[in-house]
C-alpha cells in the first residue's frame, strides 16, 4: 500500500469547538488531528452533493415554471372552446325551443292548413339535421 505525501496546516478554532473535537476523538480512541481530517474530509465529498441537490432543485423549479405556463396556455385555449360550446349550446337550446313552439303551432292549426303543416315538418327535419350537424362538429374542434 501506497503512502500519500501530506501537508501540514494550522488554524485557529475557538475552545468551545476544539473541546467538542477532543471529546469525540477521545470518545472514539482518535487523535484530534484524525477527527479533524475525518470532518473536513466528510465536508467536502458532502459539499459536491448539496451542489447537486441545489442545481437539481433549481432545474426542478424550471421544469415548473415552464409546465405551468403551458398549462396556463392550455387552459386558455380550453376556456376559448368551452365558451364556444356553451354558445353553440345555448344556440342549440333555442332551435329546441323554436322546434316546441312550431310544434305546437302545428298542432293548434293542424285543422286549418295541411299545408303549413308539411312545411313546418320540414322546417323541423331541417334543424334536427342542423342539429346533429353542429354537434358532431363541437365533438371533432373538442378532439382536437
Amino acid at each position: 500500500m501506497e503512502s500519500r505525501k501530506t501537508t501540514t496546516i494550522s488554524f485557529r478554532i475557538d475552545d468551545e469547538l476544539k473541546k467538542k473535537l477532543s471529546d469525540v476523538a477521545k470518545r472514539e480512541n482518535k487523535t484530534i488531528t484524525v477527527k479533524a481530517k475525518e470532518a473536513l474530509t466528510e465536508y467536502l465529498e458532502i459539499n459536491p452533493i448539496n451542489g447537486m441537490i441545489k442545481n437539481t432543485s433549481l432545474e426542478i423549479h424550471k421544469t415548473d415554471l415552464d409546465i405551468t405556463g403551458k398549462i396556463q396556455k392550455w387552459k386558455g385555449a380550453f376556456d376559448t372552446e368551452y365558451l364556444g360550446v356553451m354558445e353553440n349550446q345555448k344556440l342549440l337550446n333555442e332551435y329546441h325551443q323554436k322546434i316546441k313552439q312550431l310544434t305546437n303551432e302545428i298542432e293548434n292549426h293542424q285543422n286549418k292548413s295541411n299545408g303549413i303543416g308539411f312545411k313546418l315538418a320540414y322546417f323541423s327535419i331541417g334543424i334536427v339535421f342542423f342539429n346533429f350537424i353542429l354537434t358532431g362538429l363541437l365533438f371533432v374542434v373538442l378532439g382536437n
